[in-house]
C-alpha cells in the first residue's frame, strides 16, 4: 500500500522527522543517528581519518568492530 502511495505522492514532503530538544543542535542530530557510536574508541585511527566527516562512512567503520576484538574482562574471568 505504501509503495503505491509513494508512486503517486512524494512521501518525503508528507512525513518528516521533527527535530526537538538536543536534536536542534546539528552535532547531536548527526551523531545521534549513528548506531553504536560508543565503539568509535575501538576503531582503527587510520580508517577514522579517512572518513572526513561523512556519517555513512563512519557508520561503516564502526560496524566493522566486533565484540571479540574489544579488549577487557568478561564477568566469568573476574570470579
Amino acid at each position: 500500500m505504501v509503495k503505491r502511495i509513494s508512486e503517486q505522492t512524494d512521501l518525503t514532503k508528507v512525513f518528516r522527522i521533527k527535530r526537538q530538544g538536543k536534536d536542534l543542535n546539528d552535532f547531536f542530530w548527526q551523531f545521534g543517528k549513528i548506531h553504536g557510536l560508543e565503539n568509535i574508541a575501538f576503531c582503527d585511527p587510520i580508517e577514522l581519518s579517512q572518513v572526513n566527516g561523512n556519517p555513512i562512512l563512519l557508520q561503516k567503520v564502526i560496524n566493522k568492530v566486533t565484540p571479540e576484538n574489544i579488549p577487557g574482562l568478561s564477568s566469568y574471568e573476574m570470579a
